[in-house]
């Protein structure tokens, strides 16, 4: 069994801009291409936002449209899709 190359993972960033419809398709499309898709809260997102309200917002979007489990590490939300 071999580690888990890191391009295999995306690293999508949240700023100033928040969470928009545009960062919900780019995390489904990533998560299509990919199984796991790295969220990273920067500094002036977390200024209006709480991190964790700010994934569960995340979540919540996600969730409707597939099957995920997800993690937070520090300001970095971990979300992986679920296998059938």
């Amino acid at each position: 069994m071999g580690r888990k190359k890191h391009s295999d993972t995306t690293i999508i960033q949240v700023g100033k801009n928040g969470i928009t419809q545009n960062t919900y398709e780019e995390i489904l499309k990533n998560l299509k291409k990919n199984r796991e898709v790295r969220i990273k809260l920067l500094r002036n997102f977390l200024r209006k936002e709480d991190r964790f309200s700010a994934s569960e917002i995340i979540i919540k979007g996600i969730s409707e449209k597939t099957k995920i489990s997800h993690k937070i590490i520090g300001n970095v939300l971990i979300i992986k899709r679920e296998q059938n």
